[in-house]
């Protein structure tokens, strides 16, 4: 993409998520009205200047014609608004008519026109790019924030206009992080369904690693299981999704702790597979064993925390141990979370308070008084740690 005018399309898109605010369904729209008719004009009055105006920019160079009488011709947002619904006229002449408007003196466009203006542009048939970025831009100048419902409408149009993902990326990452997951989401699945619906299914194209990570991520913190699932799905569907480890090791969290462990294992066993760049990290021994641990699949976890130590390339770390500590705990299994804790402070890893909790509450619960208040002394006296 050259530099210029691909740089001039980010700035407008990351501005108008900057724009956008709160969905408000009663907007109020303030009017600006010549002088004399200051918003007094009856509603036939109003009729015939619509009609005079629809009539005068249906002929050729009616624009210029409008600019004889500029001066004295009333605009309200309701005159304004009555012209770009009128079916008869084309939509080049109402974006002309818009233009006009802008360059009067005491007239200012409300975010209603503004609305309207966006929905003749991103209908037209033709590439119409360049006039939603005008248009952009113009609410930049004016001021005008931006509603959610309007910019589903852009973005629907440049999807519509098959822009790439080096455009949408960004686009979708700033909607996350803004905690605009359900905007990000519909854009999103726009722009999926239009490349998977593709003629030829060949040449899918799919946003970003970066991006799609960070919409799962959003949909995860939002507890959004069912939307989740909805753009893994179609994700897998291109066959090209996780793009990286990272989406391997969201994936694996997000669908284990919602108790869909088969797809959990898979995408592990894929992993290790692929190798390479996707090969499991330590972030993925510690999802997958936080999954297992959760799951009440114990034994399993410690399966993959020895294959963790001897033939991943990975050390455990501090919440590896906390890991397994706590779910060995929970099940009953206090003396293997007695031989990891013996582990972990041979590593010279140090436990904190919630790991001497966990223990303390598996030794009381295994009727294990005497091993329980050995270790509250120790955790105090030798470890330093603060009871809670």
């Amino acid at each position: 993409m050259r530099h210029g005018r691909g740089g001039k399309r980010m700035a407008l898109f990351h501005h108008f998520v900057d724009l956008l605010t709160p969905f408000s369904p009663n907007c109020r729209f303030k009017t600006a009205v010549s002088g004399a008719e200051s918003g007094t004009a009856s509603e036939l009055g109003d009729v015939l200047v619509v009609a005079s105006i629809a009539k005068t920019l249906s002929k050729p160079g009616g624009i210029y014609s409008l600019d004889k009488d500029g001066d004295s011709i009333p605009l309200s947002e309701d005159i304004v608004i009555r012209i770009l619904r009128r079916g008869s006229l084309d939509s080049s002449k109402k974006l002309d008519f818009f233009r006009w408007c802008s360059l009067r003196q005491n007239y200012e466009h409300s975010l209603g026109a503004y609305c309207h203006m966006f929905k003749v542009v991103c209908f037209l048939p033709h590439h119409h790019e360049n006039d939603i970025l005008e248009l952009v831009a113009s609410m930049k100048r004016d001021g005008v924030k931006l509603d959610s419902s309007t910019l589903k409408l852009i973005l629907d149009g440049f999807i519509r206009n098959a822009w790439g993902p080096d455009v949408y990326s960004p686009v979708l990452v700033a909607l996350v992080r803004k905690n605009q997951t359900s905007i990000a989401l519909f854009v999103f699945l726009k722009l999926l369904d239009s490349s998977l619906s593709s003629p030829t299914g060949k040449n899918i194209v799919i946003p970003g690693a970066i991006a799609c990570n960070e919409l799962l991520v959003g949909l995860r913190k939002a507890e959004m299981k069912d939307e989740f699932k909805q753009v893994f799905g179609k994700l897998r569907r291109t066959k090209l999704y996780p793009l990286d480890r990272w989406g391997y090791n969201i994936c694996i969290h997000a669908l284990g702790c919602w108790g869909d462990l088969s797809t959990t294992l898979s995408l592990f066993k894929e992993m290790k597979e692929k190798s390479g760049r996707f090969d499991p990290n330590l972030c993925t021994y510690n999802s997958l064993i936080h999954v297992l641990c959760f799951l009440g699949k114990v034994k399993d976890a410690l399966i993959v925390w020895e294959e963790l130590k001897v033939s991943s390339g990975h050390e455990p770390d501090a919440f590896t141990y906390r890991l397994l500590i706590h779910g060995c705990c929970k099940s009953y299994r206090i003396n293997d979370a007695m031989k990891i804790f013996s582990e972990m402070q041979y590593n010279g890893i140090r436990a904190e308070t919630d790991v001497y909790n966990s223990l303390l509450d598996g030794l009381m619960k295994s009727r294990k008084l005497t091993e329980a208040c050995n270790l509250f002394e120790k955790m105090v006296e030798d470890d330093g740690v603060r009871a809670s």
